[in-house]
């Protein structure tokens, strides 16, 4: 296959970052060969972020003869510290042990910056399920060679740093370009990976180029490598580029599986195909009929740790059988109004005949919990 086999590719994603991993970064990067990345700030976050999606791609490259395993690269950016700057005038080494303090902080954000980042005060991503698992595959990548990154920071147009603060300046840019094994390319560019770590929640739009769609699009694809190509050379005088500090790569190698690269992303949706077997399938699928069959309210309720009055089993009852007939539930203050609906909700959905319900609430009675949900 080849990304023009990819039956839902489109030109344009939104949505939940990730219901993009599945939608997009999954399909794409396991027919990837190589991927060039301009992730923009660098954090704890924005590299989890970026590493979406990423175990399809080190499965690819696996199925790959050794010398034929082009290192992903990436370029991201960081802000200057007070500290750098200073080390900035004593020369590039000083910089460079500078910075490597700098960015080994980001893996552990302050209280205040895990606010803003959408996480709980005391986050740290070894803590994390999808953080630890994800930054497993950025250091499986680096220390295989797989993945070579570069920091850039922006310089002013005298060739000095820009200092810290509401007047300096970030390299910021997030786009990407990946090549398949017949030399089709695809290029994105977006809100992706911006510095916000609710992985899950984050609402992510970018549009898609394809190098076969349109000779406007392979122009915009073709432009577009040679800007990372002039960056990563060194050949943007508005930029600082420095390797990733071994520091950095050091707090990484913590994150090394020890059993390997992962399989999969952890919100990738595995194919029930490849890992139930027949007679496992053929088992959910009675499970799941089951409440729709003759006799199959017994199956509703005995999972329930709640144990329902006989009043209300049998409101529940009458409710379900008439259903999609209206029905009022009237009961005195404290007889389980509530409960029987619910009993009424669980008992349709699992039968297969409700899939959408809408509860309008007083004010009083709604949380800020369901307003989040």
């Amino acid at each position: 296959m080849s990304f023009r086999d990819l039956p839902d590719l489109r030109r344009r994603y939104a949505g939940q970052a990730g219901q993009l991993v599945n939608q997009f970064y999954v399909p794409v990067l396991s027919q990837a060969v190589r991927y060039d990345r301009q992730a923009g700030y660098f954090d704890s976050a924005a590299l989890v972020q970026l590493a979406a999606g990423l175990a399809s791609f080190i499965r690819r490259l696996r199925d790959l003869p050794r010398r034929d395993r082009p290192p992903m690269r990436l370029i991201t950016g960081a802000t200057w510290s007070p500290d750098d700057v200073a080390a900035y005038r004593r020369g590039a080494d000083a910089l460079r042990a500078s910075l490597a303090c700098t960015l080994a902080r980001r893996f552990e954000p302050t209280d205040e910056e895990c606010i803003r980042l959408g996480l709980p005060a005391g986050w740290r991503p070894e803590d994390d399920q999808i953080a630890r698992h994800r930054f497993g595959a950025l250091a499986w990548m680096v220390a295989a060679g797989l993945l070579e990154v570069r920091i850039a920071l922006p310089l002013d147009p005298d060739g000095r740093p820009y200092h810290p603060g509401r007047h300096g300046a970030l390299y910021h840019p997030k786009a990407g370009v990946l090549h398949d094994a017949e030399g089709n390319c695809v290029a994105f560019q977006g809100s992706v990976n911006e510095t916000s770590a609710a992985w899950t929640r984050n609402r992510e739009k970018f549009e898609l180029k394809r190098s076969w769609y349109s000779e406007q699009d392979a122009e915009d694809i073709r432009e577009e490598i040679a800007e990372f190509e002039s960056i990563w050379s060194g050949g943007d005088r508005g930029l600082l580029l420095l390797p990733l500090p071994r520091a950095v790569a050091e707090h990484l190698e913590a994150f090394i599986p020890h059993d390997g690269p992962p399989d999969r992303d952890p919100m990738e949706l595995a194919s029930l195909s490849h890992v139930m077997s027949l007679r496992d399938r053929i088992t959910a699928q009675w499970l799941l009929d089951a409440p729709s069959r003759p006799g199959g309210d017994r199956l509703v309720l005995d999972p329930l740790v709640l144990r329902p009055y006989p009043h209300q089993s049998q409101v529940a009852k009458r409710a379900v059988e008439g259903f999609p007939q209206a029905f009022l539930f009237c009961d005195e203050v404290g007889l389980g109004k509530t409960i029987e609906a619910g009993l009424v909700l669980r008992s349709l959905i699992l039968r297969g005949e409700l899939r959408r319900v809408l509860i309008i609430a007083p004010r009083s009675l709604v949380g800020s919990g369901w307003r989040a949900a």
